[in-house]
């Protein structure tokens, strides 16, 4: 819909105005027709030809512009464990999905170096959560600053994404979404924005920002793929028509008017210009 100035009714999807055309046929002249045939009689009713349209009136609505993000469901509270020691990964004792208590161990680490042997160290979990990831593979080379286990919190999940630089002035704490999932394409989640990052990357040009979303039915896991319509803008009581409906002409933009005509069964069309605001999805 797009949203115009004031007016009254509008014909909207029309390829050409309609137009009545004048028909008249010729089968021979006067001077060589065939006995008892006559040419065109000018005083002979006209045909019409009349073309079907579709008309919508104008109504007031509320209008809701939007951009479109993809983002990943993460857990409310995350949090990456880390070893105490420097020295290669001997074991791996947890894998994503298992759900862990504070203080066990979740992998290990052997500190020996070549001509000398340690006991091995355990890496141990800081929070009671669930394993969201495993990011150290068995072997590898860690110190104290690398971290192995991701562990989350996943009684409350959240929706993060990252916002283009040209939207950043339309997104606030508060801001709405509508949240949609591969798996369930019948179900929209309304969401808010909770949280909005106070910069922005400086090498993608965009603004992290967490969203929090409604799912009753708990359908939703950590780790999924978000489709995000974020509302930038809203105007309320718009008059609003197809965009269809508005036609260019001679630089300016027009919408066909019908206008009644007193006495007569059939109304007059003309043109009304129109000056538009937003356009939302036709």
């Amino acid at each position: 819909m797009i949203r115009v100035g004031r007016a009254s009714v509008f014909i909207m999807g029309m390829a050409a105005l309609a137009f009545a055309a004048l028909q008249t046929g010729c089968t021979g002249s006067g001077k060589n027709a065939p006995p008892g045939a006559s040419g065109p009689n000018p005083f002979q009713p006209q045909r019409q030809t009349v073309y079907s349209v579709t008309t919508t009136e104008v109504r007031e609505q509320r209008m809701e512009d939007y951009v479109k993000l993809n983002g990943d469901v993460v857990p409310e509270t995350s949090v990456s464990v880390y070893p105490d020691i420097a020295g290669t990964v001997s074991r791996i004792m947890v894998q994503v999905g298992d759900y862990v208590q504070k203080g066990q161990a979740v992998a290990m680490v052997d500190p020996s170096k070549p001509g000398s042997s340690y006991k091995e160290s355990p890496v141990k979990a800081t929070i009671t959560g669930t394993v969201t990831d495993v990011l150290a593979d068995l072997g590898q080379s860690v110190s104290t600053g690398v971290p192995v286990i991701e562990l989350g919190s996943l009684n409350t999940l959240q929706a993060e994404a990252r916002v283009p630089e040209r939207f950043v002035g339309s997104v606030t704490v508060g801001t709405r979404a509508v949240l949609t999932f591969e798996p369930y394409p019948e179900e929209q989640f309304p969401a808010r924005v909770v949280e909005v990052s106070p910069a922005l990357s400086k090498t993608t040009r965009t603004l992290r920002v967490t969203l929090s979303y409604d799912d009753p039915k708990k359908l939703i896991k950590a780790g999924m793929f978000a489709g995000i319509r974020l509302v930038t803008r809203v105007k309320e009581n718009a008059l609003a028509v197809p965009s269809d409906s508005i036609v260019v002409r001679d630089g300016e933009r027009v919408v066909f008017v019908l206008v009644p005509v007193a006495d007569e069964d059939n109304p007059v069309v003309t043109t009304r210009r129109v000056r538009t605001g937003m356009s939302v999805d036709g």
